[in-house]
């Protein structure tokens, strides 16, 4: 609401006096629906394990009336990515004679998934009063898998150590909430009342596999 104040002056007419025009627009609302989307996509490429995707994708919504406002939205964002190591290790005497020689290699690999999404809905009961609700969910889950190679070159023997690991975890979060909002007086007074509840989980499952063999000579 914009309010513009005039004040002419008393000195234009010989009988005139000071006065106030106090002129007040009120701005309007902009109904209608309104769509969102959104796509992207991209990728990383290495020589060890050739092209990861990274991608996202995300639709939104937003319908406004004269006493209410609908609103939603989904998204969903991959990511994949990896890590490499190789190391060789030489363990030695005083003499700095070579005892063992040992080759350490790894290959991890893994991805983020996330979808997340809202659905909200506020009600004008009047110029004052206004109420509104919302709901939440964000679900993750992280798949990774690391394959280790440890071999051990003695001076009469070999050891080689295969190590695997696979791992899946996930995070979920709910939120529900409701909102309230009271105009109290003209002067901006507004009291506003919030109440949420939020659920929250969470999941670890891993596994591993060794396996060890040796050769002697």
């Amino acid at each position: 609401r914009r309010s513009s104040d005039l004040f002419p002056s008393h000195d234009t007419y010989a009988s005139g006096s000071n006065g106030i025009i106090n002129i007040k627009t009120k701005k309007g609302k902009m109904l209608g629906t309104n769509y969102i989307l959104d796509l992207n996509y991209g990728y990383s490429h290495y020589n060890n394990v050739g092209a990861l995707p990274k991608n996202g994708q995300g639709f939104t919504v937003n319908s406004r009336r004269e006493k209410y406002v609908l609103y939603a939205n989904i998204n969903r964002q991959l990511t994949q990515w990896y890590n490499s190591e190789e190391q060789t290790q030489y363990f030695t005497n005083d003499q700095q004679n070579i005892l063992e020689t040992r080759y350490n290699t790894s290959l991890g690999k893994g991805k983020f998934l996330n979808w997340s999404g809202k659905v909200g809905f506020d009600y004008d009961f009047s110029k004052k009063t206004s109420l509104g609700f919302s709901a939440q969910i964000n679900l993750s889950e992280s798949p990774f898998e690391r394959n280790t190679e440890q071999k051990s070159v003695l001076p009469k023997s070999v050891q080689q150590l295969l190590m695997g690991r696979n791992r899946l975890s996930t995070f979920d979060n709910y939120t529900f909430n409701t909102h309230f909002k009271q105009n109290m007086d003209t002067a901006g007074t507004v009291l506003t009342a919030d109440f949420d509840v939020i659920l929250l989980r969470s999941t670890w499952n891993d596994h591993f596999a060794t396996t060890n063999y040796r050769d002697w000579e």
